[in-house]
């Protein structure tokens, strides 16, 4: 998949991770091996696209233009 990843678990399904500074961020944390696991949703962004999440097994993370990627822990 040329654009990131297509990820699949028992637990949630097929998931979509495209390329970009939420999956910058959850290759920080060790992809599906580290604390957030796999992803449970697809990104989401506003309609003006300055924002925008991502759901994971142990939390989200959240990205704006104004203040880039940050890591939600359940």
């Amino acid at each position: 998949f040329q654009n990131g990843a297509i990820l699949w678990s028992t637990a949630t399904g097929a998931q979509i991770s495209p390329n970009g500074p939420i999956r910058d961020a959850w290759k920080t944390t060790g992809f599906e091996g580290g604390i957030l696991g796999y992803p449970t949703g697809p990104v989401t962004c506003a309609a003006d696209r300055q924002s925008c999440s991502q759901p994971f097994q142990g939390g989200r993370i959240d990205w704006t233009a104004a203040a880039g990627a940050r890591i939600i822990r359940q």
